[in-house]
C-alpha cells in the first residue's frame, strides 16, 4: 500500500508543478506545492478510491468541453466519497452526441468536396446530422469550390479523421498511411499557396493542433478553419476576438471561489456560499475532513493555475492584436 502512495503522491506533484499548470510560476508553484504536500501528509488515503478520484481531477483541464460539469461531478465525489458517475477529462469524456456531431462536420466537408459524385456519404451524413444543418453550415462558409480550396478541404478532413479515428500513432500502419497521405497533399498546397496565406503551418499541418474531441473550442475551431478556406485568407471570414482566454478564466472563478473558501474554512453563510455554484459547492462538500481538504485544495490548485495562465494568454494576444 505504502508503494501505491507514493507513486500517487509523486503522480499529482509532477501535475501540479508541470509546465501547462504551475511550472511557469515560480513562487506561486513552491507556496502550493509545499501546501498541498502539509494537507495531504495529514489524510491516510484508501489507495484504490483517492487515487481514483486524484486522476479525475488530474484529468480536468480548463479547455475540457464539460468543465463546469465535472467541477460540479468532482465535488460531489470528493464530498460523497465516492467515484465519479462518468469519465472525467480528455477523449473519454467525449458523449455519443459530441461524437456525432464531429462526425457531421468530417462529412459535410467530404460532401462538399465530393459534389455530386454519387457515394455512401449522405448515408452516413444523415445518421449524425439528419436535419443537414451541420452539412449546410459547411457549405455555406467554403462558397464555391476551386482547386486550392479543395486541397485545403481534404487536408482538414484528413486531419479530422485522424482525431475521428484514435490518433493512431506514427509508426503504426494507420499513422504511416496518414502521414504519406498528407504530406502529398501539403505539397500540392504549397504549390499553390507558398506562403500558406489561407491556413498558416500550425494551424492545420500540425496534427496535434486544437482538433482534440474535448476541446471546448473545437467546432469554433473548425469554423475559423473552414470560413477561411471559404475565404481563401486567414481568418477573413472570422477575426480574432482575442477574448476566449479572459471569458473561459470569468467562467471559472464562481466555482474556484468557493472552493478556496471552503478549503479555508469560510462559513457557508459567506459570501463565496451565496451563489447558486458556491451553494452547490458547499452542498456537494458537505462536512469538513482532512481528506477532502487536500482533494478539494488540489481540484482547486490546478484550475487557479490555469485560469491566470488564461488571462495572461489573452492580455498578450490582445497587446499583439
Amino acid at each position: 500500500m505504502a508503494q501505491d502512495i507514493r507513486h500517487e503522491l509523486q503522480c499529482w506533484e509532477r501535475e501540479l508543478l508541470a509546465h501547462h499548470r504551475w511550472g511557469d510560476y515560480p513562487e506561486q508553484r513552491e507556496g502550493e506545492h509545499e501546501r498541498l504536500k502539509a494537507l495531504w501528509r495529514r489524510i491516510e488515503p484508501d489507495c484504490g478510491r483517492i487515487n481514483r478520484i486524484i486522476e479525475s481531477i488530474i484529468a480536468l483541464e480548463i479547455c475540457n468541453w464539460r468543465l463546469l460539469e465535472s467541477i460540479q461531478e468532482l465535488c460531489a465525489c470528493i464530498g460523497g466519497k465516492r467515484l465519479p458517475a462518468y469519465v472525467i477529462g480528455h477523449h473519454l469524456s467525449v458523449d455519443t452526441r459530441r461524437w456525432h456531431k464531429y462526425w457531421g462536420y468530417f462529412f459535410a466537408l467530404r460532401t462538399w468536396s465530393l459534389g455530386e459524385h454519387v457515394c455512401g456519404v449522405p448515408s452516413m451524413q444523415s445518421v449524425c446530422d439528419p436535419q443537414g444543418c451541420i452539412e449546410h453550415h459547411v457549405c455555406e462558409l467554403l462558397g464555391e469550390r476551386n482547386d486550392l480550396k479543395a486541397l485545403y478541404v481534404e487536408r482538414l478532413a484528413r486531419a479530422v479523421f485522424f482525431w475521428l479515428t484514435g490518433h493512431s500513432e506514427p509508426d503504426t500502419p494507420p499513422g504511416i498511411a496518414h502521414a504519406g497521405c498528407v504530406a502529398v497533399i501539403e505539397d500540392r498546397i504549397l504549390a499553390r499557396d507558398p506562403e500558406l496565406r489561407v491556413v498558416p503551418r500550425e494551424y492545420l499541418f500540425a496534427d496535434e493542433g486544437n482538433l482534440h474531441p474535448c476541446h471546448h473550442k473545437l467546432f469554433r475551431h473548425l469554423d475559423i478553419l473552414i470560413s477561411s478556406i471559404g475565404a481563401e485568407q486567414w481568418r477573413g471570414g472570422m477575426p480574432a476576438r482575442c477574448t476566449d482566454g479572459v471569458e473561459r478564466a470569468e467562467d471559472l472563478e464562481p466555482w474556484l471561489a468557493p472552493l478556496a473558501a471552503w478549503v479555508e474554512g469560510a462559513e457557508a453563510a459567506g459570501e463565496e456560499a451565496q451563489t447558486e455554484e458556491g451553494h452547490a459547492v458547499y452542498t456537494s462538500l458537505g462536512q469538513r475532513d482532512d481528506e477532502k481538504v487536500f482533494l478539494a485544495a488540489l481540484l482547486e490548485s490546478l484550475l487557479r493555475s490555469q485560469q491566470v495562465a488564461a488571462r495572461e494568454r489573452a492580455k498578450a494576444k490582445s497587446g499583439s492584436a
